[in-house]
């Protein structure tokens, strides 16, 4: 499967496996790298801090809370 996290309203090209859009929480020509470090959700354009060494989860932005943080977004 060449295109397995592009967006469903978003055509794959046949050859290269190339997408117009990713799924939240991917990147990459292909959709094949989580968000990086830090962010996360649709297109990446969402910052998940201040959570533990700047890292979250690439589709939900939950986070390791740093001391004296708590809940979901560790706000």
């Amino acid at each position: 499967e060449k295109c397995p996290r592009c967006r469903t309203d978003e055509s794959c090209h046949p050859e290269s496996g190339k997408c117009g859009k990713c799924e939240p929480g991917w990147s990459g020509p292909r959709c094949e790298q989580p968000c990086a470090d830090g962010t996360y959700g649709d297109a990446c354009r969402f910052l998940c801090s201040p959570c533990y060494r700047g890292n979250c989860h690439h589709l939900t932005g939950r986070c390791v809370c740093q001391p004296g943080f708590q809940g979901e977004s560790c706000n």
